[in-house]
Protein backbone atom coordinates (compact mmCIF):
# COMPACT_ATOMS: atom_id res chain seq x y z
CA UNK A 1 0.00 0.00 0.00
CA UNK A 2 1.16 3.26 -1.15
CA UNK A 3 1.76 5.90 2.25
CA UNK A 4 2.65 9.56 -0.33
CA UNK A 5 4.50 12.47 0.80
CA UNK A 6 2.01 14.99 1.58
CA UNK A 7 1.90 18.91 2.75
CA UNK A 8 0.00 19.68 6.14
CA UNK A 9 -0.80 22.65 8.24
CA UNK A 10 -1.66 22.50 11.84
CA UNK A 11 -4.03 24.83 13.00
CA UNK A 12 -5.57 26.18 16.59
CA UNK A 13 -8.98 24.88 16.25
CA UNK A 14 -10.60 27.97 17.97
CA UNK A 15 -9.34 30.46 15.62
CA UNK A 16 -7.51 28.87 12.81
CA UNK A 17 -4.40 29.93 12.80
CA UNK A 18 -1.73 28.11 11.66
CA UNK A 19 1.16 27.24 13.94
CA UNK A 20 3.21 24.82 11.94
CA UNK A 21 3.20 23.33 8.38
CA UNK A 22 5.50 21.25 6.02
CA UNK A 23 5.75 17.77 4.84
CA UNK A 24 5.06 14.68 6.16
CA UNK A 25 3.62 10.85 5.21
CA UNK A 26 -0.08 11.20 4.48
CA UNK A 27 -0.62 8.39 7.26
CA UNK A 28 1.08 10.99 9.48
CA UNK A 29 -0.63 14.36 9.16
CA UNK A 30 -3.48 13.73 12.33
CA UNK A 31 -0.13 12.99 14.27
CA UNK A 32 1.02 16.45 13.06
CA UNK A 33 -1.86 17.75 16.06
CA UNK A 34 0.29 17.44 19.30
CA UNK A 35 -0.81 20.37 21.59
CA UNK A 36 -4.78 20.26 22.95
CA UNK A 37 -6.72 22.45 20.99
CA UNK A 38 -4.94 21.54 17.37
CA UNK A 39 -6.44 19.99 14.37
CA UNK A 40 -4.08 18.97 11.37
CA UNK A 41 -4.97 18.35 7.82
CA UNK A 42 -3.51 17.61 4.55
CA UNK A 43 -3.02 20.30 1.94
CA UNK A 44 -1.98 20.59 -1.85
CA UNK A 45 0.64 22.73 -1.17
CA UNK A 46 2.73 24.58 1.28
CA UNK A 47 1.11 26.95 3.27
CA UNK A 48 2.44 30.18 5.49
CA UNK A 49 1.16 31.01 8.96
CA UNK A 50 1.58 34.64 8.03
CA UNK A 51 0.20 34.32 5.33
CA UNK A 52 -2.65 31.45 5.30
CA UNK A 53 -5.30 30.35 7.90
CA UNK A 54 -7.83 27.91 8.09
CA UNK A 55 -11.18 28.74 7.93
CA UNK A 56 -14.07 25.86 7.98
CA UNK A 57 -11.39 23.38 7.38
CA UNK A 58 -10.01 24.70 4.31
CA UNK A 59 -6.90 27.11 3.80
CA UNK A 60 -7.33 30.59 2.87
CA UNK A 61 -5.57 33.32 2.85
CA UNK A 62 -5.22 35.76 5.30
CA UNK A 63 -6.44 39.12 4.25
CA UNK A 64 -5.29 42.32 4.46
CA UNK A 65 -6.22 46.08 5.01
CA UNK A 66 -6.91 47.44 1.88
CA UNK A 67 -7.09 50.84 2.88
CA UNK A 68 -3.33 50.99 4.09
CA UNK A 69 -0.58 51.76 1.07
CA UNK A 70 3.24 50.85 1.51
CA UNK A 71 3.89 54.69 1.30
CA UNK A 72 1.96 57.81 1.99
CA UNK A 73 2.30 61.69 1.46
CA UNK A 74 0.99 63.77 3.86
CA UNK A 75 0.96 67.71 5.14
CA UNK A 76 1.92 68.25 8.60
CA UNK A 77 -0.96 67.80 10.60
CA UNK A 78 -2.85 66.48 8.03
CA UNK A 79 -5.81 64.17 8.72
CA UNK A 80 -5.38 61.17 7.05
CA UNK A 81 -8.92 58.61 7.45
CA UNK A 82 -7.77 55.21 7.23
CA UNK A 83 -10.83 52.93 6.19
CA UNK A 84 -11.46 49.25 7.24
CA UNK A 85 -9.36 48.54 10.56
CA UNK A 86 -10.77 46.12 12.26
CA UNK A 87 -11.63 47.38 15.70
CA UNK A 88 -8.64 46.09 18.49
CA UNK A 89 -6.12 46.90 16.17
CA UNK A 90 -2.81 48.36 17.37
CA UNK A 91 -1.09 51.30 16.04
CA UNK A 92 2.31 51.75 16.32
CA UNK A 93 4.68 54.55 15.23
CA UNK A 94 8.27 54.52 15.19
CA UNK A 95 8.29 51.34 17.06
CA UNK A 96 6.10 52.92 19.80
CA UNK A 97 2.15 52.01 20.49
CA UNK A 98 0.67 54.62 19.93
CA UNK A 99 -3.02 53.29 20.50
CA UNK A 100 -5.65 50.56 19.74
CA UNK A 101 -8.85 51.26 17.46
CA UNK A 102 -12.18 50.72 18.55
CA UNK A 103 -15.54 51.83 16.45
CA UNK A 104 -14.72 55.14 15.95
CA UNK A 105 -12.19 54.20 13.25
CA UNK A 106 -8.99 55.37 12.60
CA UNK A 107 -7.82 58.88 11.65
CA UNK A 108 -4.26 60.08 11.87
CA UNK A 109 -2.09 62.84 11.83
CA UNK A 110 1.96 64.22 12.00
CA UNK A 111 2.45 67.06 13.75
CA UNK A 112 6.41 67.20 12.19
CA UNK A 113 7.87 67.05 8.76
CA UNK A 114 9.31 63.74 9.21
CA UNK A 115 9.29 59.85 7.75
CA UNK A 116 7.23 58.19 9.69
CA UNK A 117 7.07 54.28 9.96
CA UNK A 118 3.47 52.91 10.99
CA UNK A 119 2.52 49.72 11.70
CA UNK A 120 -1.12 48.16 12.13
CA UNK A 121 -1.47 44.88 13.77
CA UNK A 122 -5.69 44.07 13.83
CA UNK A 123 -7.11 41.15 15.32
CA UNK A 124 -6.34 37.74 13.69
CA UNK A 125 -6.63 36.55 10.82
CA UNK A 126 -6.06 40.17 9.49
CA UNK A 127 -2.22 40.50 8.42
CA UNK A 128 -0.23 43.57 9.92
CA UNK A 129 0.50 46.17 7.04
CA UNK A 130 3.34 48.51 7.34
CA UNK A 131 3.38 52.24 5.82
CA UNK A 132 6.14 54.46 5.23
CA UNK A 133 4.36 58.10 6.17
CA UNK A 134 6.34 61.32 4.60
CA UNK A 135 5.04 64.50 5.77
CA UNK A 136 6.33 67.45 4.43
Amino acid sequence: MSDPQTFFATYLIATGEIVRSGACRQSMVAAQAIHAGEAALAVGQMVADTTDWVNAGLVEQRPGLADVPTTKPLAVDEDWVIAGVPDGSEVWIDGVLAGTTDATGLTLSFPLAAVWKLRLIPPFPWKPSDCEVTVT
